[in-house]
């Protein structure tokens, strides 16, 4: 069995170790939000306009919350080609303020920002 380290680029938020889910989709959604964790983490922002990736490994995910369009991964031995016109794209202000938004719920002190992250699988 082998292992694989991905690497991955994308503008967005740093969420961490597992944030406090259902204090999240209260903060987001509201308390009526109807969400459980039996649910897709990605509902969560979705209605934001945004998305949700791992990072660290799957026995021990981190979450990215990022602009959609923005995320870029290439697969361990599979170089991918970046055009940086394309790829470092500017984001839309009201994206950015849905992710400090959701930095904020989180309690987070972060500003948006082009992260490069790795995924180990």
């Amino acid at each position: 069995m082998g292992v694989s380290t991905n690497a991955c680029l994308a503008y967005g938020i740093d969420l961490g170790e597992e944030p406090d889910w259902f204090d999240l989709a209260d903060q987001l959604l509201g308390e009526d939000h109807g969400w459980d964790i039996d649910r897709d983490k990605a509902e969560i922002v979705a209605g934001l306009g945004l998305e949700i990736d791992t990072h660290c490994s799957g026995d021990y995910p981190m979450y990215i919350v990022h602009a959609p369009g923005t995320n870029r991964c290439a697969n361990r031995g599979y170089p991918q080609k970046i055009d940086p016109a394309s790829t470092f794209m500017e984001v839309s202000q009201e994206l950015r303020l849905a992710l400090k938004r959701v930095a904020k719920a989180a309690g987070i002190e972060a500003e948006p920002a082009w992260l490069l992250y790795s995924m180990w699988c």
